[in-house]
């Protein structure tokens, strides 16, 4: 489950989207907070590449970088794809003790819709 909020002004081309993330992963409750600056080209379709860093419950953290498409369907209402890089570090241990960071990678794909709250 994912809850988005985004904070863009009418007059700028720039904004700020805080994201939350809930998973569970080997029956553990994961939640992921991602907070991304996101710029766009306004029109009936909207094109907004993204970039920000995360931290996860578990002590993982990285950054993200992506690209956002969003077209207008009613006046508060837009559908949107959106695809992410995220790349993912965390601490690992070695069999004789010794602490490393390790990393991974994935890529999202996701597609919803939108609302505007607030007009």
């Amino acid at each position: 489950m994912t809850a988005i909020l985004t904070i863009i002004s009418c007059q700028t081309f720039t904004g700020i989207c805080s994201k939350t993330h809930c998973s569970s992963v080997k029956k553990i409750l994961l939640i992921s907070s991602l907070v991304l600056i996101s710029s766009g080209i306004f029109s009936q379709e909207r094109f907004c590449p993204t970039f920000g860093l995360f931290v996860r419950t578990n002590a993982n953290y990285g950054w993200s970088a992506g690209m956002m498409i969003e077209m207008k369907i009613k006046e508060k209402l837009h559908l949107f794809a959106r695809g992410d890089y995220n790349k993912d570090y965390w601490k690992s241990e070695t069999p004789r003790h010794d602490e490393y960071t390790d990393t991974g990678s994935v890529i999202w794909i996701s597609f919803g819709i939108k609302k505007n709250i607030l007009k």
